[in-house]
């Protein structure tokens, strides 16, 4: 049985040290913020940074934040499971110099080995992401040029996706929109299905955007019918069409490769300039 968790513990007040992080293939500007502690999670994990390629010479600008679950396997080969990382600064690098999307940040959180647990939200996810919203972000509004206030989105695929998702209902006040790639909701039937699940968070206001996907190889497919569980929810109480994006990969499959190749669609949904 979980142990309670000392309500009394209140948010730690935490001290950033950011590095350059260097590796081969990861492109652009990136900081790392090594063991990263917190009130209310039990691993510290690394955090990365990535800054868009006009942070330095717009110094009046500000920005979106996008905030990555897994993050490890996101740049770099050498730290993503099975040496296969998703290229997501590549593809965010191509996109904003090509003017089709907005200049944004990304905020990308290494996951822990209680991952399975902080990554539910009917498990310990309520801890994670009051990490994210209580001492996470303050630091990263503070120390970097964000838009703050609900200019914040989450991307994540399977459980990392659920999570994300999760960030947005449970968050409504820090994210306008989520991006979920092979969102784990076979989960939630633990607790009679998505639609169970949703019916004790509020519809987030507009504007938001919420994109999900998934494959068609293997297990992937079955996800569609989960997914559009959570889309006709939504359609019913009220979000419009334009907040909600849906995408079939044929041949996608559960793993990075797969989300590597597709990360553009929520990119572009998401900072997208039409």
């Amino acid at each position: 049985m979980r142990k309670p968790r000392d309500s009394s513990r209140g948010s730690l007040s935490l001290t950033p040290h950011f590095e350059p992080y260097i590796a081969p293939g990861v492109v652009g500007r990136v900081l790392r913020w090594s063991a990263v502690p917190s009130a209310h999670l039990k691993h510290p994990r690394d955090v990365l940074v990535w800054l868009p390629p006009d942070y330095a010479s717009a110094p009046d600008r500000r920005y979106p934040v996008l905030y990555l679950q897994d993050g490890q396997n996101k740049f770099d080969p050498a730290t993503s499971f099975a040496g296969e990382d998703w290229q997501v600064d590549n593809t965010a690098m191509r996109l904003i110099e090509r003017g089709e999307i907005e200049p944004f940040i990304m905020v990308a959180i290494y996951n822990s080995p209680d991952r399975m647990h902080e990554y539910n939200p009917m498990d310990r996810g309520s801890d994670y992401g009051r990490f994210i919203v209580e001492e996470l972000r303050p630091v990263i509004d503070r120390e970097f040029r964000t838009r703050g206030e609900r200019s914040n989105a989450a991307m994540g695929s399977s459980l990392g996706a659920l999570i994300s998702l999760a960030l947005l209902m449970e968050h409504p006040s820090h994210f306008f929109g989520a991006a979920c790639l092979s969102p784990a909701l076979w989960i939630l039937w633990r607790m009679g299905g998505p639609n169970t699940w949703l019916r004790r968070h509020a519809i987030p206001p507009q504007p938001m955007r919420l994109y999900l996907d998934h494959g068609s190889v293997s297990h992937e497919a079955r996800i569609g019918s989960h997914i559009k569980a959570v889309m006709s929810y939504m359609r019913e109480h009220g979000v419009p069409k334009t907040a909600l994006h849906y995408l079939k990969a044929e041949g996608g499959d559960h793993n990075e490769r797969s989300w590597r190749a597709r990360a553009e669609h929520p990119l572009r949904y998401l900072f997208g300039k039409t």
